[in-house]
Order: C-alpha cells, then structure tokens, then sequence
C-alpha cells in the first residue's frame, strides 16, 4: 500500500501545481490585456497631445523623439509589472511530487502486495511445511 500512498501523494502535488500555475498564467493573461488595452489608449491620447505641444518648439522630429522616449519608458514598466512571481506553495508541491516519485522508484510493488498476501510469521510455516515435506521422503 505504500506505493499506492506515494502515487496518491505525488498525484495530490501534481494537481496543486497546475492549478497554482494555471491560476497565476490566467492573472497574468488578464493583466497584460488589461495593460495592453489601457496602454494603448493612453498612448494614443498622450501622444496626440504631447505632439501637439511639443511641435511649435521643438520641432516635429524632436516632438517624435521624445514621445519615443516616453513610449520606451512606459513598455519597460508594463513588462516588469507582468512579470511571473514565485509561488511558494507550487514550488513546495513541486518538491513534494518529486521526492514521492523518486522515492516510489526504490519500492518494489510486488514485494509489497506479497508482504500484504503474506501474514506475519508466514515465513517460519512455510520454512516448517517444506522441513516436513523434506522428512517424509
């Protein structure tokens, strides 16, 4: 029964990662639409604006410059805020199906569905039953 408390074990971790990380993906899937969506909005008010009031002093190619710049800035910021945190719970349900795994694989299931068959002390009645078949011829 070991091997099936190890298996049920590594399952249980198995099912605790996914769904940790499918739950932390879809957060992420929302929040970069999100961002995308409102970012790409902004940009375009911003830029018509600042465009606009940059050009009769700076000139149009710096006004576009310096609207680039701030596009820049606002891309960096948007990747580092969708950027995937750890989860310690994952991390520890990840550990927790690899060692039931590893250790599965030093268990032999036969041996122990035969210790299951076998009652103890099973192996001195066996050991007296040939002794006594032995004797008999």
């Amino acid at each position: 029964m070991r091997s099936l408390d190890l298996l049920a074990i590594a399952a249980s971790a198995e099912g605790i990662m996914l769904r940790r990380g499918a739950a932390g993906m879809a957060r992420r899937a929302v929040l970069l639409g999100a961002a995308a969506l409102c970012g790409l909005a902004l940009a375009i008010l911003l830029q018509a604006a600042a465009w606009l009031a940059l050009e009769p002093g700076q000139g149009a190619v710096l006004a576009t410059l310096w609207l680039a710049a701030a596009n820049a800035v606002l891309v960096l910021v948007l990747l580092l805020a969708a950027q995937p945190r750890r989860d310690a719970l994952a991390q520890q349900a990840l550990q927790l199906r690899r060692e039931a795994l590893a250790e599965i694989c030093q268990v032999s299931p036969l041996a122990e569905a035969l210790r299951l068959l076998r009652p103890p002390g099973a192996a001195l009645e066996i050991g007296a039953f040939l002794i006594a078949l032995l004797r008999r011829r």
